[in-house]
């Protein structure tokens, strides 16, 4: 049997919201503009999206908020 912790693990691809303390940023990207960063992450795709999301809690905060990424997750 899995052990609880073990299933509260975040893995890569976890859409879960998870209260981390991170303290992480996304450096000089945190600089442009939101609509620009946007535009930028939906440059990529979903095998370049979900290790970046996984880097730290902001960017994983900035990938959720691109309603074309969660209508992808959604049907997944």
């Amino acid at each position: 049997m899995l052990e609880p912790a073990d299933l509260e693990r975040p893995c890569p691809f976890d859409n879960r919201r998870h209260n981390t303390q991170d303290t992480a940023t996304l450096g000089t990207l945190e600089t442009l503009p939101v609509e620009l960063l946007q535009m930028i992450l939906l440059d990529l795709d979903l095998q370049s999206l979900t290790p970046l999301r996984s880097a730290n809690r902001h960017t994983r905060l900035t990938i959720d908020t691109l309603w074309h990424y969660n209508e992808i997750i959604h049907y997944l």
